[in-house]
């Protein structure tokens, strides 16, 4: 039962991960349309970090 749970937890970090590309994707040609709002722009810098540490997190888990 609880590789199902392990197998279960990483789909759904998966899904948040591509909606967070895609959210993120979605903000950027909007913020070329027009300026973004403060939550926008707030949402927008949260999902750029959020990349970032994960793809950091990422290299260390390779790395070691």
């Amino acid at each position: 039962m609880t590789p199902l749970l392990e197998n279960i937890q990483q789909l759904s970090i998966l899904v948040l991960v591509v909606c967070s590309f895609l959210f993120y994707y979605y903000l950027r040609s909007l913020k070329r349309e027009r300026r973004l709002s403060v939550f926008e722009r707030t949402i927008y810098i949260v999902i750029q970090l959020a990349v970032f540490v994960l793809g950091g997190n990422f290299l260390l888990l390779v790395l070691s």
